[in-house]
């Protein structure tokens, strides 16, 4: 099984879940694709938000029994968790890695234990989560701030 998103979108529209071997039922057109994993419905997705290079905070999708997409017009709800060191410095190495520190990005995933595997990297406008940190909104406006000055 894959994943298959639209190139451009947001908030789940228009993922689909594909079969390899059925190529005659794909969709058309650009796509992104990625492979189903059968765990993420019992371990929702964990997304973690990095300011100006450095982590901040980490919330976990729940995702509603038989559900397979971590968005909220699918049932998913939110909840803020701590992840490991290790979670974290795997993520960490996913923002540096970038060409140029990005002034905030979503590192999207599934923690397996003390393991992250990459969803999606999120650099274009995502949903950063900041009311389940406090203080993060002012990291933040600090961090524009400082970019703008």
């Amino acid at each position: 099984m894959a994943v298959a998103k639209p190139v451009s979108s947001q908030s789940g529209h228009g993922v689909r879940k594909i079969d390899w071997s059925n190529m005659d039922q794909w969709p058309t057109g650009e796509m992104l694709l990625q492979e189903y994993q059968r765990d993420i419905g019992a371990l929702g997705e964990t997304t973690m938000t990095f300011i100006e290079g450095a982590f901040s905070h980490a919330v976990r999708r729940v995702l509603r029994p038989g559900e397979w997409r971590a968005n909220a017009q699918y049932g998913t709800t939110y909840e803020r968790v701590e992840v490991s060191r290790d979670v974290i410095d795997t993520a960490q190495a996913y923002v540096d890695f970038l060409p140029q520190a990005p002034l905030y990005a979503r590192v999207d995933g599934l923690v397996r234990g003390d393991s992250f595997m990459l969803m999606e990297l999120e650099l274009i406008d995502p949903y950063l989560y900041l009311e389940f940190a406090p203080g993060s909104a002012d990291v933040m406006a600090r961090a524009v701030l400082q970019r703008l000055g």
